[in-house]
Formats: structure tokens, sequence, C-alpha cells
């Protein structure tokens, strides 16, 4: 027997106390249905990247930190760690630093994923392009950052999941029913920050991090490991 309407299972509501110390009722958005609605246009480029790569099932982007290269890797150049079937293989996305210690963003290919032992800098070696080498300090899950472009959307985006998140009382633009209802005016930024924080997936939305530019005097030497990459120059 089909399941009522009135029995439907939703995600769980919780009451979340915000910074004013008010309090709302409210339930994590379907971010999907969100991106195949027509608010879509509401979406910074950046969170519609991410959220159709895992609707299509591709990996997330990797960023990874560096030291000891030779130069400074391309844009758009292939990345590659191990040999034979166990070989990590990808694509710089971005770069940023010097050669000597940089942090890149690379597009992997799904299910690939790079080995980084802190004791071993030979099995944490990476290669990008030719016979530019370099060590793996540090690999996690690329964090999106909004571009200056997509700066503007942000106050409509957080808007769209405030507005979704809050079950109750009901987020709307005009107060129709006040003992129901509240104006999204009316909520600080800080309650707004607040809810959307809590709303957006942290593998989804997530601060950029500082960049440093001084390298570590603690880090690995880079070790001279050409033979264990296979020969691509043909």
């Amino acid at each position: 027997m089909a399941t009522r309407p009135n029995e439907w299972k939703q995600p769980a509501v919780v009451t979340l106390t915000l910074p004013s110390g008010n309090q709302v009722d409210v339930r994590p958005p379907d971010i999907m249905s969100l991106v195949l609605s027509d608010q879509y246009t509401e979406i910074p480029n950046g969170m519609l990247e991410q959220v159709s790569r895992q609707f299509s099932g591709n990996s997330a982007d990797r960023e990874i930190t560096c030291h000891s290269g030779l130069r400074l890797p391309d844009v758009g150049e292939p990345v590659q760690q191990g040999s034979g079937a166990s070989m990590v293989r990808g694509r710089v996305v971005s770069v940023r630093g010097e050669a000597d210690f940089f942090v890149a963003t690379v597009s992997l290919l799904m299910g690939s994923q790079f080995k980084y032992d802190p004791e071993n800098a030979m099995t944490s070696a990476i290669r990008f392009g030719g016979n530019n080498q370099a060590v793996l300090v540090r690999d996690a899950e690329a964090r999106w950052k909004p571009t200056a472009q997509e700066f503007p959307q942000m106050g409509r985006f957080t808007r769209l999941i405030v507005c979704s998140a809050v079950v109750e009382p009901k987020i709307v633009e005009t107060v129709a029913y006040p003992e129901k209802e509240l104006a999204y005016s009316s909520l600080s930024s800080e309650d707004r920050q607040f809810i959307f924080e809590w709303a957006m997936p942290t593998e989804e939305v997530r601060p950029a991090e500082k960049f440093s530019q001084e390298p570590s005097t603690n880090l690995p030497a880079a070790p001279d490991v050409q033979g264990i990459w296979p020969d691509t120059s043909g």
C-alpha cells in the first residue's frame, strides 16, 4: 500500500538557537532539487559545478600542497603518481605559489586518490607534465572559493538556502500571515549566515584557507625517483 501524503517521511526537523537568541525549526534543504528547479539561476557557478560533479558521479577536485618542484606546474598539464595499475592520473586545474612550495587544484579520474606518507618522501612524489617532480605534503578535497563575478550572487543564494531550510516560522519576502511568517529582512546578517552554514554540506561550501608563501624548513627533500615513472613521451 502506498504511503499516504501526510505520512510521507521527510528529513528530521531540528531547532536552532540563532546568534540573536531567537529559535527556528530547520530541515536540510535538497540542493539537487534547487539545482534542477527554475531557481538554479540564484546558485553561483562554482556551486553548480560542485553539485553537477556529484550528480554525474565524478570525483571532487583535490587540493594538494607540494614542495621541492623544479618549476611551478602549468594549468592543464597532466599530473601522475605511482606506476602501473596503481598509477593515479589527473590534470592541473589551478595553481598558486612558487616552485619550491605551491598549492594546486587537481581534477582526478573517478575513484583515484593520491598517496601521502609523511615518513616516505619517495612514496609521496608526484610528477607534473614531463620531468617536473615535487613532494606531496597535503591532500584534501578542494574547497569552493567564489570568484569576484560570483560574489553578487551570494546574497541571493544565501536567501534561497535560508528560505528553503527554515520550516518554522516560514521565511518570506512579504509577510501575509504574521502569526506564521517572518520577513527575510527581519533576520540579522549573523542569523542568516548561521542558518546558511548549518544548511550547507561542508564538502560543497568551505571558506578558502589562508595560503602561506613561506615553505616549511622541516620538509623532506624531493627524492630522485625518475625510474618509477613510465615513459609517456610517445
